[in-house]
């Protein structure tokens, strides 16, 4: 009998999804005046239907890159991706924030946080730079690791609430120093689960 990809989510803790996303996203990364990358954190507030930015270069995430979360332009996304994910998995999920992550050159991290908002996340690469191989690893409850060489468009569905995400060093060289990969991250709480108050927020 062939198992549900719920059942294959529950016992190995991901799904690898090829060419999850079709749709060409027009990437373009924040910049400073001079034209240089602005790294840092960039969260996206909406009070009363006005959206406001808040900028912090200080707490990255992720070194070395630019993370934008809840931007008004991938909201809609986001609710397609939770469609898409429900009709995967068979379950009734309620979004809570996303993210769109530019990384540059020397980025790495050894572990994104875990936290029970992420309970189901989607990680979708966008934009990867040619012929540079950085594999997405996903460090398992078991201590073991597992490697991916995504292409773009291409999805991982984990449990983001027990699974932590890492990346080794972004190695360029001087032709692709100034060359960024671009990566999409949706978090969603099943509707009928524990989590479901963190239903769209951030914590």
């Amino acid at each position: 009998m062939e198992m549900k990809n719920i059942d294959i989510l529950e016992s190995s803790g991901y799904l690898h999804c090829p060419n999850f996303l079709s749709n060409e996203i027009n990437d373009i990364p924040p910049q400073n005046d001079d034209e240089s990358p602005k790294l840092g954190n960039i969260l996206h507030r909406s009070d009363k239907g006005i959206s406001n930015c808040e900028y912090d270069d200080k707490n990255f995430w992720f070194p070395n890159s630019t993370t934008i979360i809840n931007e008004n332009v991938y909201k809609s996304l986001s609710n397609k991706v939770c469609d898409t994910v429900q009709s995967i998995l068979g379950l009734d999920l309620l979004p809570t924030f996303h993210l769109s992550v530019f990384h540059y050159k020397d980025c790495s991290f050894s572990q994104t946080p875990m936290h029970y908002n992420q309970e189901i996340t989607v990680s979708i690469q966008i934009k990867s730079i040619p012929n540079v191989d950085w594999r997405y690893v996903l460090s398992l409850t078991d201590y073991s690791d597992v490697y991916f060489k995504m292409q773009d468009g291409d999805a991982l569905i984990y449990k983001g609430d027990q699974i932590f995400s890492r990346r080794h060093t972004l190695e360029l060289n001087d032709e692709n120093k100034d060359k960024y990969h671009h990566q999409l991250y949706f978090h969603y709480v099943n509707s009928q689960g524990n989590n479901v108050h963190y239903a769209y927020t951030l914590r």
